[in-house]
Order: C-alpha cells, then structure tokens, then sequence
C-alpha cells in the first residue's frame, strides 16, 4: 500500500548528514561513500524503513531516528562522541533538516 508521499530527497539527506558530521562532530571531512550507503540501506534496503513508513508499519519520528542512528554511528566512530553529547541546537538543526528532505515538514505533524 503506498501512501503517495513523493520520494525522500536523498541529496538534502545527505546535506543533513554532513551538517551532523560536521557541525556537531567536528569532522573536518564527513564520511561521505558510508553516509550515503547508510541513506540506501535505512531507505531502501534491508531495514526497508520508507516500505514500511508507506505501509504504516513505522512513523515518521522512528524512521528518522533510526536514520540519526545510523548517520551518528558513522561520525561518532571518528570523532568519540555520540548525539546525547553533542550540543542541543546541532541537534535541533539535524531534526530539522532531515525531517524536511523526509517529509517536506516536521515529522508527525
């Protein structure tokens, strides 16, 4: 069952994860080949998250957080630190930019 949602803009996700990478773990150069493969396998690949986001078998916040899970796994490999320790408005900015290239708005709204 697809809900017609238009397709994640995979380009401003990357964006987003770039500005997690960056802004709040300090890389000076964002693993960019791994956040991209992590955008596909979240998405479209083994963990299928926007088939079931569709099929509403998930919701727009754990799809997101799931994907935020994925892309600070990547950095905080190589910076030491994890997204409970980076500052509250990186964080807030990371939300928001992934839930626009996700959604086009807040997730749950």
């Amino acid at each position: 069952m697809s809900s017609g949602r238009p397709a994640p803009d995979c380009a401003a996700l990357l964006a987003a994860a770039q500005l997690l990478a960056r802004d709040g773990h300090g890389l000076a150069e964002a693993p960019n080949d791994e956040l991209e493969s992590r955008i596909d396998y979240v998405l479209f690949g083994r963990k299928r998250g926007w088939a079931e986001l569709e099929a509403g078998e998930t919701t727009e916040i754990d799809l997101r957080d799931l994907l935020i899970a994925h892309f600070d796994y990547e950095c905080a490999d190589r910076s030491g630190r994890s997204w409970e320790q980076l500052p509250a408005a990186v964080r807030e900015a990371v939300i928001t930019a992934i839930d626009g290239a996700l959604y086009g708005r807040a997730a749950g709204s």
